[in-house]
Parts: C-alpha cells; sequence; structure tokens
C-alpha cells in the first residue's frame, strides 16, 4: 500500500521536477552567455532592421520581444547576425521594447552605425546589447522552485520507505535497545546537526524567496507598472529577504561553535540515577578579558506521546527533569581548537 502511495506521488511530482529542471536550464544558460560574453569584444555594425514582435497566446495575452538583423565585419569578413539580445525569449515588457528599439534608431541615425559584441573565438557569434533581463533572474528561481517541489514529492516518499524499513530491521535486531534505531545516539553520542541546520536554512532561503521573488520581480521591473505598483511588489517581497538574514545568523554562529556534541557515559539513561556527560564543542571557548570562564548549561529531557486517533490526533510534548547549571571548568585546557565540559545528569 506504501508502496503504491509512493508511487502515486511520484508520478503527480515529476510535472513539477521535469518543467522545473528545463526551465532551470534556461535561465542557467542565459547567465552561462552573459558571463561568457564579458569578452567579446564591440564593433561597428550596420543595421539592417529592428522592430517590436508580438506574440499572442490561447488566453488572449500578448507577449513581446526585439527582432532584427544587422551586418558587421571581423578580420576582412562580412558576417550577418540577428541576435538583439541575450534574452531570445518573449515577455510582457511592452515598453522595454520599444524603449530598445528606439535606443538602436538613434544611435543609427546619429552614428551611422551601431555597437555590437562579437565573439573573437567565434566571430558568427554576435549579439547586439549584453543586458540583464528580468526574465533571465526569474527563469532560475522559479524553476529552482519547481525543481525542488518536485524532487520532494518524487523522493520524498521513498526517502521515508527506506528509513521506516531501516528503523524495523534495527529494532528487530537489537529489541532491547530501540534507541539505536532513531539514529540520535551512536556509541552514547549525539550531535547537535548545526551544519544540518544552517543547509536547511539556507535552501529554505532560496527556495522561499525564489517563489516569492518570481512574482514580486516581474512587478518591481516591469516599466509599465507605475511607481506605486513597483513600491507594492517590492514592499511584499522584502519580508522574505530576513530568511537569508537567518540563514546568515545561523552559518555564523556554526562559524564561530561548530557542531557540538554531547558523549554520555551510558544509554539509556534511568530515572533517578545520575549519570555522566562530555559536551564536545570543536572550538576554543576563551573568555573575555577580566573575565572567569563559565558555560551556562540547561538539560532537560522531552517526552512525545500522540493522544487520540485518525484527524483529531495531536502530539502532546512534555519537559522531563530540566536542571540548569554553570560549567567553569574545561578539561580541554592545553587543546587550542576543543572545549570540552563535563555535565551530570540527575
Amino acid at each position: 500500500m506504501k508502496s503504491f502511495f509512493s508511487g502515486c506521488v511520484t508520478l503527480f511530482g515529476l510535472p513539477f521536477l521535469l518543467p522545473g529542471l528545463f526551465i532551470m536550464g534556461m535561465g542557467f544558460s542565459f547567465i552561462f552567455d552573459f558571463v561568457r560574453s564579458a569578452s567579446w569584444i564591440p564593433v561597428p555594425a550596420q543595421l539592417i532592421e529592428i522592430k517590436v514582435d508580438e506574440s499572442d497566446d490561447s488566453e488572449g495575452s500578448t507577449t513581446y520581444k526585439v527582432k532584427g538583423k544587422f551586418r558587421y565585419s571581423w578580420e576582412n569578413r562580412e558576417y550577418l547576425g540577428d541576435r538583439i539580445t541575450l534574452d531570445t525569449s518573449y515577455s510582457p515588457g511592452q515598453t522595454a521594447c520599444e524603449e530598445m528599439v528606439k535606443r538602436f534608431q538613434h544611435e543609427q541615425e546619429q552614428k551611422h552605425c551601431v555597437t555590437v559584441l562579437v565573439n573573437p573565438k567565434r566571430p558568427e557569434q554576435s549579439m547586439a546589447t549584453r543586458e540583464l533581463s528580468v526574465t533571465m533572474i526569474v527563469f532560475p528561481l522559479f524553476g529552482l522552485v519547481f525543481a525542488i517541489i518536485g524532487s520532494g514529492l518524487t523522493f520524498g516518499p521513498w526517502i521515508a520507505i527506506y528509513r521506516d524499513s531501516r528503523r524495523r530491521r534495527i529494532f528487530e535486531q537489537f529489541p532491547e535497545r530501540p534507541w539505536k534505531a532513531d539514529e540520535l545516539w551512536v556509541d552514547c553520542r549525539t550531535g547537535s546537526g548545526s551544519g544540518g541546520k544552517v543547509v536547511g536554512a539556507w535552501v529554505g532561503a532560496f527556495f522561499i524567496n525564489g517563489f516569492a521573488w518570481t512574482f514580486c520581480l516581474p512587478f518591481a521591473a516591469m516599466m509599465e507598472i507605475p511607481l506605486w505598483g513597483k513600491l507594492i511588489a517590492t514592499a511584499i517581497g522584502t519580508p522574505f529577504l530576513g530568511f537569508f538574514v537567518y540563514a546568515g545568523y545561523l552559518h555564523i554562529q556554526y562559524r564561530k561553535y561548530g557542531s557540538t556534541q554531547l558523549v554520555l557515559s551510558q544509554v539509556p539513561l534511568e530515572p533517578g540515577t545520575e549519570a555522566r556527560g562530555l559536551i564536545q564543542i570543536p572550538r576554543r571557548l576563551i573568555p573575555e578579558e577580566g573575565t572567569r570562564f563559565g558555560v551556562q548549561v540547561k538539560i532537560f529531557c522531552e517526552r512525545k506521546e500522540e493522544v487520540g486517533s485518525g484527524e483529531d490526533s495531536t502530539t502532546q510534548t512534555t519537559v522531563l527533569f530540566p536542571q540548569e547549571y554553570l560549567i567553569d571548568t574545561d578539561l580541554s585546557r592545553g587543546t587550542r581548537s576543543l572545549t570540552s565540559l563535563t555535565v551530570a545528569i540527575k
């Protein structure tokens, strides 16, 4: 039954994953062309024609792009170019296309030529202008959002099935040590998972901002949109940048303290008995000048239990055995890159 459900979810996720990868690839191809064309050489060219081309879809909306032709010479040989911009797709920005056409026409009238960019390694490759467009920025973001959603739907259920089957095998292998199946404790040791949290925060920040700015950025950049509309679009998207701030904060904390580990003298812990533990911080904690070494430690257990059944079920979390005390002794005084703190758990 689980395999059937996972197969259905996978089929549902493929329409997100495959188009997302395709759109993301198109977007990154635009960016690759932008970077690659930085070394292209500007040369004079004769503008043969330039115009705004329109395209109507089945829903009645109209999109635009600039089309044209120009003739240029490279090493005594003439070439004909027809690529005006890096972005060769249609977009709803009619005013921007009309402004570009006027600009090239004015340059042709004033200088009797226009300046185009030519690839010196392959002179048959050329373009009239090297400008970033909204589409070139939105396409990778839009594709990334769809690819992440599709990847989660396509591979997530199968990963869950694998983890569940692995847990069952461990339960059967160690019936008296069920905690081994949770992967939290390996050889009486567990980590804070700070590195994974940092990666998750960055991925979440890119995902959320990619989704938000995919809609906000076109409105903020369109010349047809009035100023108040651009301000509203920018104001809607700006708060989502806070996720980057949070990810940056976690990254700085991780660089400062690393991934902390807790090593216990025994697993599982028995209520009513005292156990010893060692907190290992892969960074040297140095107190400020004029102060004594001290680390405030909070230790507690959480018990999670499911109450109710079906749609009415909820998970209740209870905090057990809370402890808080100050540790003023570092066992790794001679180690430059490690701090070790002993704890007593009662």
